[in-house]
C-alpha cells in the first residue's frame, strides 16, 4: 500500500508514477490530500492517510488475525483516496465535466457489490469536497 503497488490475478499495477505526478501537482495547489496534517509537529504525515489507518488496524488487532472485512474496506478506502486525488485533476485537461462523470462512474464501480460493500460518499462533487477539507 505504501508502494503504490498491487499484485492480483497474476497481474502487477504499480500507481506509483501517476500518484506521485498528481500528488506533486495538487501540493503545487496547496492540498495535501493523501496525507494528514500533523498539528501537534506542524507538518504533514509521511505516510499516506490509508497507510496510518492501516497502522491504526494493526496496533487494535494485537494478536488477533486480520479481520478480511476490515481488510477490504480498508482497500476501498486506499482507491477513495485515489479518486479524491484524481478529482483535484479534473480540470487539467479538456472537458472537466466528462472526467466528472468518469469519476462518478468509478466511484460506483469502487462502492458497487463488487467492493467491501462499504458506502463512503454519494459522488464526485461530494469526494471533491472532502479532498479539499
Amino acid at each position: 500500500m505504501r508502494a503504490n503497488g498491487w499484485k492480483a490475478g497474476g497481474r502487477a499495477v504499480n500507481l506509483q508514477p501517476a500518484i506521485e505526478t498528481y500528488d506533486r501537482l495538487t501540493r503545487l495547489d496547496g492540498f495535501h490530500v493523501l496525507h494528514d496534517w500533523d498539528g501537534i509537529a506542524d507538518t504533514v504525515n509521511e505516510d499516506t492517510i490509508p497507510v496510518d489507518v492501516l497502522h491504526y488496524l494493526i496496533d487494535k488487532r494485537g494478536t488477533e488475525p486480520p479481520d478480511r472485512t476490515a481488510l477490504a474496506i480498508l482497500l476501498d478506502y486506499y482507491f477513495l483516496h485515489v479518486l479524491a486525488i484524481l478529482c483535484l485533476r479534473i480540470w487539467d485537461e479538456d472537458d472537466a465535466d466528462a472526467h466528472l462523470d468518469r469519476l462518478n462512474d468509478l466511484l460506483s464501480a469502487l462502492q458497487g457489490p463488487n467492493g467491501s460493500g462499504q458506502p463512503f460518499v454519494a459522488n464526485a462533487e461530494t469526494l471533491l469536497l472532502i479532498a479539499t477539507s
